[in-house]
């Protein structure tokens, strides 16, 4: 039993003696550690002492003028001194210049041109008289040509004329072949003019009317009647619309007492709308369509020429 402790602890000092062993190298190697980075530290001082003397032998080298900037320099004295002798000691003298014009002159006299002078134009001292100038013809300037719009095409309508009862005129003006007689009435207020809309788009129409009278039934008109633009009427699209009219109205030219033979045509502009409203319309788009009327005012009263009645118009 003895024996076993001591050799027990015998190993345990052995061990607590590796211990301490390890211990002091640990902390020995710590010891090293630390002391580097100081050398570290220490060493930049030689640097900048070295990018000091690097620098100072830059400056000494840049104070020493190179062999090129010499050249250059040369290079540049010499232009400046070639553009001063150029600007301002010019190649020829007065006599020189005065000699060169001369021979312009002389050379444009022979080949038929005309140098301006101003003397010319205080006169000759001689005679006193001033010299005159031909104008010159200026060419003649051509008006150029506007081109013009291209037309697109247009609604698609017709305009029918129609008695209020008695039904509708053909496109000779008659009604079933024969001219509507009208008595015991000095003007025909059962007229209808009828604007028909047969495109899917709304439409805005101008009616100018044309009205001549032959007042003896002679087969010549004595009396005319222009109005243009006379109604102004706004179709929707697939419809119709009527506009009452009084024949013959108010005579621009001659007279109308009553009677006679009336013609009347009317020609209806039509334009594609460009809103709602109809307040724009696309002027490009314009169709035209003519319908006639012929109607006998009161032919019983016509003493003048009776054998002719209402023939005379057919």
């Amino acid at each position: 039993m003895d024996i076993e402790n001591y050799l027990r602890k015998k190993r345990e000092l052995e061990r607590k003696k590796e211990i301490l062993e390890a211990k002091k190298e640990l902390n020995n190697s710590k010891h090293n550690i630390s002391e580097k980075p100081k050398a570290i530290r220490q060493e930049p001082s030689n640097v900048d002492s070295l990018k000091e003397e690097a620098k100072q032998g830059i400056q000494d080298e840049n104070k020493v003028m190179k062999p090129w900037m010499i050249w250059n320099l040369i290079l540049l004295v010499l232009v400046v001194s070639l553009f001063i002798k150029a600007y301002y000691f010019p190649l020829y003298g007065d006599e020189e210049i005065t000699n060169i014009i001369d021979e312009k002159i002389d050379g444009n006299m022979l080949t038929g041109n005309t140098v301006e002078d101003t003397s010319l134009n205080k006169g000759n001292k001689d005679d006193g008289t001033a010299f005159q100038e031909t104008p010159e013809e200026t060419p003649e300037e051509t008006p150029e040509e506007t081109p013009e719009e291209e037309h697109i095409p247009g609604p698609s309508f017709s305009i029918v004329l129609k008695d209020n009862v008695l039904g509708n005129f053909d496109s000779d003006g008659k009604m079933d072949g024969n001219i509507l007689v009208i008595e015991k009435t000095a003007y025909y207020e059962d007229a209808i003019v009828s604007l028909i809309n047969e495109d899917a788009l709304p439409i805005k129409c101008y009616i100018d009317r044309t009205v001549k009278i032959d007042n003896n039934f002679d087969g010549e008109y004595e009396s005319l009647d222009i109005s243009l633009d006379r109604f102004s009427e706004e179709v929707a699209e697939r419809q119709s619309a009527d506009i009452k009219d009084t024949l013959p109205g108010e005579i621009e030219e001659g007279s109308y007492d009553g009677k006679g033979m009336l013609f009347a045509e009317y020609e209806a502009r039509c334009y594609f709308c460009l809103d709602a409203e109809c307040d724009t319309i696309e002027e490009n788009t314009e169709e035209k369509e003519k319908a006639l009327m012929k109607v006998s005012m009161n032919p019983d009263l016509n003493t003048d020429n009776d054998d002719n009645g209402t023939d005379s118009a057919s």
